[in-house]
């Protein structure tokens, strides 16, 4: 059974900082131990997954942060690096942590949330359609110009030039890792799904380690059968 902690950057100590450096290199080429600790200090906090022997199997680092766009006012939840032991690719318990995790970041902010994700893997691309009924860029309809301008902003405030506006892609060049071959590379035969054709059409540099920015609202009406199953909801949310 998996059990999980959400806790914050500060309270990391240097052993789970290098546990969690050691399951990135797993797993991730072209790891640098530099930029992953500096990565690590300019977020928020890291949702920490542990195995039945209280091993750390997996994390995932975020930030929230306040955003005004086009006089609107809401808050953002964005996700850094992302791994878990290939044994529990797929478990439903993770499903159940990064629900939790999200409704944390919702009871903590006031006003509109919004999930921003960069992913150069097809593992949490697909947690898109698997968590929310709208998100964007999708197979399934174009972005409309609201969305895709807002993309382009978050992605230019969080990364500047590495932005790629005429792609629609994040490319860090040389110091970005990427998923080893035997985990990143996407079969021939996989395309036959169409969000992970979508994927690779709309991020072909994935597997040097090119991003795909997306965005998802986080609300009650935008989440999926399966995403509310794992809602507390005797809890207050927004």
């Amino acid at each position: 059974m998996l059990t999980n902690r959400i806790v914050s950057v500060k309270e990391l100590s240097r052993a789970d900082i290098d546990v969690m450096y050691r399951l990135m290199s797993t797993y991730y080429d072209n790891i640098q131990q530099e930029t992953f600790q500096n990565d690590m200090n300019a977020k928020k906090g890291v949702l920490l997954v542990f195995d039945n022997r209280e091993n750390l199997c997996g994390f995932t680092t975020y930030d929230v942060f306040g955003v005004r766009y086009k006089n609107e006012k809401f808050h953002v939840l964005y996700s850094g690096d992302t791994v878990i032991k290939e044994e529990y690719w797929g478990h439903m318990e993770t499903s159940k942590m990064f629900m939790s995790l999200i409704q944390k970041c919702w009871q903590e902010c006031k006003g509109p949330l919004y999930w921003f994700l960069i992913t150069k893997g097809i593992r949490t691309y697909r947690l898109l359609p698997l968590y929310f009924q709208v998100y964007y860029p999708t197979y399934l309809a174009d972005t409309p110009p609201h969305e895709k301008e807002l993309i382009a902003y978050l992605a230019e405030h969080k990364f500047n030039h590495q932005y790629k506006k005429g792609e629609g892609i994040i490319r860090f060049a040389e110091e970005g890792d990427y998923l080893k071959n035997e985990y990143g590379r996407i079969a021939e035969n996989k395309l036959k799904n169409p969000h992970i054709r979508f994927f690779c059409e709309a991020n072909p540099g994935y597997i040097t380690g090119d991003y795909l920015p997306c965005i998802a609202q986080i609300s009650f009406d935008n989440l999926t059968d399966r995403a509310l199953k794992f809602i507390d909801h005797t809890s207050e949310i927004k």
